[in-house]
C-alpha cells in the first residue's frame, strides 16, 4: 500500500500525481443522448414516506447506473415490466400538487415520470426528463405517489 503524506491542513494527500491540481478529464464524454441525472430541483421534504428497507440504497444506484446507460429514446419507449417507466397523471396520483416545490413554473409544468428500482422492491424515482436530463424531484421508496 502507497504511504500518503499529510499536506498542511492534515488532510491526506493523494499519492496519485495530477496536473494543476486538477481534476483529469481523461475519459471519454457521455454519448450525446443518454440519461444523465440531475438533483437539483430534489424536494427537501418529499411529499411521500422515505422509511427505506435493506438493500434499498444498493438497488437505487444499480437502478441509475443502468438507466443512465439507456438512451432517451429507449427510456421512453421501454416497456420493461422491471423498470416501469411511464407518466405520471398528478390528478390521479396521490401527489396531485404535482412538483410544486419547484420555483421556475415552466419547469413545474413538465410531465412527471417515475421508474421502479427493482421489480417488485423499493419503490420508484420520481422526477421530470428535461431533454436527456432527468431531473430527480424525490424518491419514493414506498410507491406512495401512483399507489
Amino acid at each position: 500500500m502507497a504511504a500518503s503524506k499529510r499536506s498542511k491542513k492534515g488532510i491526506e494527500a493523494s499519492p496519485v500525481p495530477h496536473k494543476g491540481g486538477r481534476i483529469r478529464d481523461d475519459g471519454p464524454p457521455p454519448e450525446p443522448d443518454e440519461i444523465r441525472f440531475s438533483f437539483k430541483h430534489l424536494h427537501p421534504t418529499p411529499p411521500v414516506s422515505q422509511i427505506v428497507g435493506d438493500g434499498y440504497y444498493e438497488a437505487l444506484f444499480e437502478r441509475l447506473k443502468a438507466v443512465s446507460q439507456m438512451k432517451r429514446t429507449e427510456f421512453l419507449a421501454n416497456r420493461n415490466d422491471a423498470l416501469k417507466a411511464h407518466g405520471i397523471n398528478w390528478e390521479a396520483s396521490a401527489v396531485p400538487n404535482g412538483f410544486n416545490h419547484i420555483r421556475d413554473p415552466q419547469l413545474r409544468d413538465y410531465k412527471g415520470y417515475q421508474f421502479s428500482i427493482d421489480r417488485y422492491n423499493h419503490g420508484r424515482v420520481v422526477g421530470l426528463l428535461v431533454g436527456n436530463t432527468f431531473h430527480i424531484c424525490w424518491l419514493d421508496p414506498n410507491h406512495e405517489t401512483c399507489p
